[in-house]
């Protein structure tokens, strides 16, 4: 099984989605308790715009994963049922996942994901000052990827506040930061 999982990965990373996919869904199916193997199938569904099969899969997240109680499933099971903007699900058990991220995972290394998670899921539930004050709390960790996340939410946040400046003085931080500190894909 931990095969069919590094081939997957491996699949996923040569930009072949749809065999990646497939491997995916067999892990589910094999470890259908695992967080893990939702959190790798989610975005390769939205890749292969498989959105039926995303929404099936974020009604799966949300009935075996609602009440998960620690922050990493917490967080991965939020932040993919957030990939897009309609997941086919109620926005509230996803937003209470994000909640126990922030809560009970303060300590934790992944932190600043876990306060993008909670600023992604205050966004998709129309909560724009919200989402602003999370992803600010985000932006300020230098670890690239985080950062870079939590700009890219703060400038949708903005925009949608009305704050089209703000927005595009967001974005572009968010660029260089994609640009200059994280590594190209080919």
């Amino acid at each position: 099984m931990d095969l069919l999982a590094l081939r997957a990965d491996v699949l996923a990373r040569s930009g072949r989605w749809a065999r990646a996919q497939a491997d995916a869904e067999k892990l589910r199916d094999i470890r259908p308790g695992e967080f893990t193997s939702y959190h790798r199938l989610a975005p390769l569904m939205v890749a292969n715009k498989d959105f039926g099969g995303y929404q099936r899969l974020c009604q799966q997240i949300v009935t075996r994963f609602r009440l998960a109680d620690q922050p990493v499933p917490a967080d991965q099971m939020a932040k993919d049922c957030l990939i897009l903007a309609s997941s086919g699900v109620d926005l509230d058990p996803i937003a209470a996942l994000a909640d126990v991220a922030v809560t009970q995972g303060q300590l934790e290394p992944a932190y600043t994901f876990f306060q993008c998670c909670k600023a992604l899921a205050e966004y998709r539930q129309g909560h724009f000052d919200g989402a602003v004050k999370w992803a600010r709390h985000a932006s300020v960790d230098p670890f690239p990827y985080s950062q870079a996340e939590a700009y890219a939410i703060l400038a949708m946040a903005q925009y949608e506040l009305n704050q089209a400046d703000d927005a595009r003085t967001t974005l572009t931080k968010c660029e260089k930061a994609v640009q200059t500190q994280l590594p190209v894909l080919r």
